[in-house]
């Protein structure tokens, strides 16, 4: 039997397969290649690889006649299909490592945090961002999202837009209310405070947060901190962030430990700058 090398993640010891890494690696590039044709550096901006790695991972798919290039523009070639969603999601449980057998994590963080289209972006938390050049930051300031009034809050994902032609967004970090933990600290003594993920990057001006509990508990009941956000600006003349409730087929939602919608209503949640 042939063993299949895995990487190691330095601060918890989880392993991740390298060919399922690849297969996320050929996922992300397809999906941003279906509808229209883009550029190396358009691909680097919507996957968040390694440049050497998105490099690799594009001349592989072109050698298989997956991908085509063209204009230095890469397309998914018309003759291929690109894969379900579904079907990709129902390989996600191994994020956390085959070792952790444990470690319960309930279908309701597939459903709702790990969708095809964000679960790529988390792994890409193990991996080396690219560094851009940019414009200089004059100053930051802190928002905090928080939720009042909630029954059995059990899962939960906010949409988050900006303008990035004048704010930059430094850090995301849990509010301590419901989903402390990175996925890649996830350990047996920690996952009462649950998983909290983000930032994911919806469009260039968007951006998906959310966290959730773990296995068969009650939610969480009455007030707190979601999320606190540290934007940089690089004008005085910046619009503050606010949330949407509905971007480009991603949703602003409220689960409880049912699976049943939680409905927001005008101070459900609340985005302010603190100070």
């Amino acid at each position: 039997m042939v063993e299949v090398p895995q990487i190691m993640c330095p601060n918890c010891g989880m392993t991740i397969n390298l060919e399922k890494r690849k297969e996320i690696d050929f996922y992300l590039i397809k999906k941003a290649t279906k509808n229209t044709p883009k550029t190396f550096t358009e691909l680097l901006h919507i996957t968040r690889l390694p440049r050497r790695t998105l490099s690799v991972r594009l001349k592989e798919l072109c050698e298989k006649g997956i991908l085509q290039k063209k204009d230095g523009k890469y397309k998914l070639n018309g003759k291929h299909t690109f894969e379900n969603g579904r079907k990709f999601q129902r390989k996600l449980p191994f994020f956390l490592g085959d070792d952790n057998k444990k470690i319960k994590i309930s279908l309701m963080l597939i459903m709702l945090i790990f969708s095809s289209a964000t679960f790529g972006y988390a792994l890409a938390m193990f991996l080396p961002e690219e560094s851009n050049s940019e414009p200089k930051i004059l100053g930051t300031f802190t928002m905090t999202l928080y939720v009042n009034e909630v029954e059995n809050l059990y899962a939960w994902q906010v949409i988050i837009k900006y303008d990035p032609q004048n704010l930059k967004l430094v850090n995301a970090s849990p509010g301590g209310f419901l989903g402390e933990n990175y996925p890649q600290y996830i350990n047996e003594t920690n996952i009462d405070g649950g998983i909290f993920l983000g930032p994911v990057t919806v469009e260039r001006n968007t951006i998906m947060v959310g966290g959730t509990l773990v296995g068969a508990v009650e939610g969480k009941s009455g007030s707190g901190k979601l999320a606190v956000f540290t934007f940089g600006y690089y004008t005085a003349n910046y619009k503050v962030p606010e949330i949407i409730l509905n971007e480009g087929g991603f949703q602003t939602k409220l689960l409880n430990s049912e699976r049943e919608v939680i409905p927001i209503g005008e101070n459900t949640l609340i985005f302010v700058v603190n100070g």
